[in-house]
């Protein structure tokens, strides 16, 4: 990566340094800081008025602006770490034709041309949080699920191979240059870490099938296409539109392996509606949440606007809640809308209503400017009388307004945006005096700063209006709402065990033991998303007496919040090889001098809900909050770690435990035989 100085605090100093200081005005008065300006898309930059020129300079400039972020950001995630098991991501990209491509340039020139894709590909992948491991030739190899773990890290790995499909045809058009390229993404366990300084530099750093797989896929793409394995499909769980290929025969694997083209986005609305596309289920367990929902509907249809919101932790069912609901009001006449907040847009301003736009107008990519224009303006004139007043505003957050034919806002950006939120609040109003209104907002712990004054705006709007708005979060935000608001608090909680036996039974058929069935009830610990996982993974195992297995689904997820532990991680871990349970005494054992360590890893771990605590202090006791966190965190373990782990404990349990000690004897036993 490109040796970077630290970029200076402001974004106006940082801007004179790279020479375009004279847009130091604009970017101020658009809030844009050092991390947002990382987030500019050429769209961003044009209504901030900067010239073709001064658009490519900036590109060029925030890429190596975030190359030094994270530098520093990989550097810390690395110190202290040792190899690990993962289950890992792989994106490899590669330039097509490359040999015809260096015939016809200059050695000089070609290498430029290499540099600059080389500085694309790393800023999109940095832009995902990825890791870019090698240059290969003319290829790159980047990691997704390592040194940091995130939930959805295939759909981040398919986003920037897509993001780098669009630079390196802008790169193509810049240097008057035939510049294609491939992507392959495979997604496997593996055992990653041996590392030389900072980045991985050979093949060594990761063994697995996972690599090969990715380098395998990528050569039977087409240029500009995205071809992924069938772990990385399961992985993004409808988040894209997917061309089945059958099973290919590929180089160095026994038996044809299936394959998929990514097509484009998911046309589906949410997370949940892409995920459980052609799944079926029970919904089990939210009797008395649905009641209330229901009452409030009721309220809401008399006039007595409402906002519901739920909260829960992931995989609790706050979706499936919202889209049986939902179900119940198949045939009432009502007006939908939904917004989708993502984990990938928290800089884009009101980006859940920007997409949820392109939706309700059906705004493809390949439409022309003007027919995008008019497809905005056909929509307006539905959902608002003042639609020649709103079309300028909302054509210009859609970043219509350069090609359109609409002349951009004249007014600062903090009186657009207040006009912007206030046109979008008079359009939910108008259409409630035709029908009542359900509005969606999903997974707003997500939500760019924009997006949440918008709903918090909307909330107070709706009082006296045929409204019910329906908010979704995790655990891990307060969201503020106004004072003149009407709003109630919906907070679900984990399912019985009968009503997890009733979901195992529906997603898993006849074919699951008692014995199965029971595992399942109890490593689930009630999360409805955990059982219907784990009975996946359970009717797919031959052995259909087992279930022991972390899903793949489930299984980045878990290890992400591990990851965001920081030092706690290996407390997590020490703490996994004793048990589900353990005692602060055993864990304090197995880190002899480490008192200090111990004592904050333990509070940042029940701080974030990874661990529960009974009593206080050398005598306190903790418990994984899930079976699941403990078996996620157990199998980031090498297994030559793990059984020297068990040998200590084993060690110092034989030390410790008197005769008649039954359940210690149990425990023994356990560590033994690990």
């Amino acid at each position: 990566m490109a040796d970077t100085k630290p970029a200076p605090d402001d974004v106006g100093s940082w801007l004179q340094g790279i020479g375009l200081g004279r847009h130091a005005t604009a970017f101020a008065a658009e809030a844009i800081d050092l991390r947002s300006v990382r987030d500019l898309d050429e769209a961003d930059m044009i209504r901030l008025g900067l010239p073709y020129p001064d658009r490519r300079h900036l590109m060029a400039e925030t890429a190596r602006l975030q190359h030094a972020s994270t530098d520093r950001q990989q550097s810390e995630a690395l110190a202290g770490m040792t190899a690990e098991r993962r289950l890992l991501t792989v994106l490899s990209i590669d330039i097509v034709a490359s040999t015809s491509l260096a015939h016809s340039l200059d050695p000089e020139d070609l290498r430029h041309l290499l540099q600059r894709f080389q500085t694309a590909v790393t800023a999109a992948v940095i832009r995902y949080d990825g890791y870019v491991a090698k240059f290969v030739g003319d290829g790159v190899i980047a990691y997704f699920g390592w040194p940091r773990a995130h939930e959805d890290e295939a759909e981040r790995a398919v986003r920037a191979a897509r993001d780098i499909f669009t630079a390196v045809r802008a790169l193509a058009r810049d240097e008057n240059v035939p510049l294609r390229v491939r992507a392959g993404i495979a997604t496997g366990e593996v055992v990653v870490g041996d590392i030389v300084g900072e980045h991985a530099t050979d093949d060594a750093a990761v063994t697995g099938v996972a690599p090969s797989l990715a380098d395998r896929l990528q050569a039977i793409a087409e240029p500009f296409e995205v071809v992924i394995g069938a772990t990385t499909r399961d992985l993004l769980r409808g988040a894209f539109a997917l061309e089945d290929l059958g099973a290919v025969p590929l180089k160095g694997f026994s038996h044809p392996v299936g394959v998929w083209r990514v097509i484009g986005e998911s046309v589906a609305e949410t997370r949940f509606d892409a995920a459980m596309s052609g799944i079926g289920g029970t919904f089990e367990g939210r009797e008395k949440a649905m009641d209330r929902l229901r009452a409030c509907w009721e309220d809401a249809k008399q006039g007595r606007g409402q906002t519901v919101v739920i909260s829960g932790e992931a995989g609790i069912g706050k979706s499936r809640l919202i889209s049986e609901f939902r179900r119940t009001l198949s045939d009432e006449p009502r007006y939908g809308v939904r917004y989708q907040c993502s984990t990938h847009f928290q800089n884009r301003d009101l980006h859940p209503v920007i997409d949820r736009l392109r939706r309700a107008t059906g705004l493809a990519e390949s439409d022309a400017p003007a027919l995008r224009l008019a497809k905005l303006q056909t929509h307006l004139t539905t959902v608002s009388p003042e639609a020649e007043t709103h079309l300028p505003l909302l054509a210009d957050l859609m970043g219509l307004t350069a090609d359109g034919g609409v002349a951009t806002v004249a007014m600062t950006p903090l009186e657009r945006r207040r006009r912007t939120v206030e046109s979008l609040i008079a359009q939910v109003l108008f259409i409630a005096e035709q029908h009542p209104v359900l509005l969606v907002a999903e997974d707003i712990h997500w939500a760019d700063p924009s997006t949440l004054d918008y709903l918090s705006e909307l909330s107070g709007a709706i009082t006296d209006a045929r409204v019910m708005m329906l908010v979704t979060h995790r655990p891990n935000i307060q969201p503020s709402w106004p004072g003149e608001a009407r709003v109630g608090a919906l907070e679900l909680g984990r399912i019985g065990p009968d009503q997890s036996r009733a979901i195992a039974r529906a997603a898993g058929g006849d074919g699951l033991s008692e014995a199965t069935l029971a595992s399942i009830v109890a490593r689930s610990d009630g999360i409805p998303l955990f059982i219907e996982e784990l009975t996946k993974t359970a009717a797919q195992n031959e052995r259909a007496d087992t279930a022991t297995a972390v899903p793949a689904t489930l299984y980045t997820a878990l290890v992400a919040r591990i990851d965001r532990m920081g030092d706690a991680r290996r407390v997590a871990q020490l703490g996994a090889v004793l048990g589900r349970e353990f005692s602060h005494a055993a864990l304090d054992a197995m880190m002899p001098g480490r008192e200090d360590m111990l004592r904050r890893g333990l509070q940042r771990l029940e701080a974030e809900r990874v661990l529960t605590r009974r009593g206080s202090g050398p005598t306190a006791s903790y418990a994984f909050r899930h079976a699941l966190i403990h078996d996620a965190a157990y199998a980031t373990l090498l297994r030559r770690k793990r059984k020297a782990l068990h040998a200590r404990a084993l060690e110092l349990l034989q030390a410790a435990v008197a005769p008649g000690e039954a359940g210690r004897l149990d425990l023994l036993g356990h560590h033994a035989a690990e």
